[in-house]
């Protein structure tokens, strides 16, 4: 997704209205305020991570205007973000109001949709304080809203438990599972996953334990033959 809204912007042919560039927080907060207050119908968004304070003290406030004017609020945030006091706190403030909020071990980067008309992205997903790309151009939106549905049906509604599939694994377990299968370390890994890596490391401890592997490597194949990844 990042290389293709890369692809977009830079592209000398695109209109100019279709690809606006915002740099610098306060910037960028006023703009999102203003797309807060355009939107009609419905307003998506995939927030990867913690949320810091500015953030959420924005999102109070137009999630508040949102939902007082009866659109519809989807978020899709990381299962990680459960585990922050602030961020969680954020998220059940926002279904308490009559939004919805689904958490997956994994996420694409940061992303808000607007009406299924408007996208913003960050311009570098690595640094989201480079400032974000306000996107209109009907097929970029259109592949984004595609990318949210995808994300949003195998999320978890927040609220219920992170169970443990049929195959005896949660969703995070899996994930982990195959992050370190294509060769990341538990640094990496632990960053995708939103973790510390302190937890990252409990985590695969204990699956190693459950599998009766001595090694990662033994994990990965016992895990494989269990049917986890």
């Amino acid at each position: 997704m990042a290389a293709m809204v890369a692809e977009f912007a830079d592209r000398r042919d695109a209109r100019a209205e279709d690809v606006e560039r915002v740099v610098g927080m306060d910037s960028v907060l006023q703009r999102l305020e203003e797309l807060a207050g355009s939107v009609r119908v419905e307003a998506l968004s995939i927030t990867p991570g913690v949320q810091s304070t500015h953030t959420i003290s924005a999102g109070l406030r137009n999630n508040a205007d949102l939902l007082a004017r009866n659109v519809t609020i989807r978020a899709a945030m990381q299962e990680s973000a459960r585990n922050d006091r602030a961020t969680s706190e954020y998220a059940k403030s926002l279904t308490d109001a009559g939004g919805e909020v689904r958490t997956a071990p994994v996420l694409p980067p940061r992303m808000l949709i607007s009406d299924r008309a408007t996208a913003v992205v960050p311009i570098d997903p690595v640094d989201t304080q480079a400032g974000v790309l306000v996107l209109t151009g009907r097929g970029v939106v259109t592949s984004l809203c595609t990318l949210f549905e995808q994300v949003w049906s195998t999320a978890v509604p927040l609220g219920a438990a992170q169970s443990k599939e049929r195959q005896g694994v949660t969703p995070t377990e899996r994930e982990l599972l195959n992050l370190l299968g294509q060769g990341h370390t538990d640094e990496s890994a632990a960053k995708r996953l939103g973790l510390s890596e302190r937890t990252c490391r409990r985590m695969m401890a204990d699956l190693m334990e459950r599998l009766g592997a001595r090694s990662q490597f033994e994990a990965g194949l016992l895990a494989a033959r269990e049917g986890w990844i």
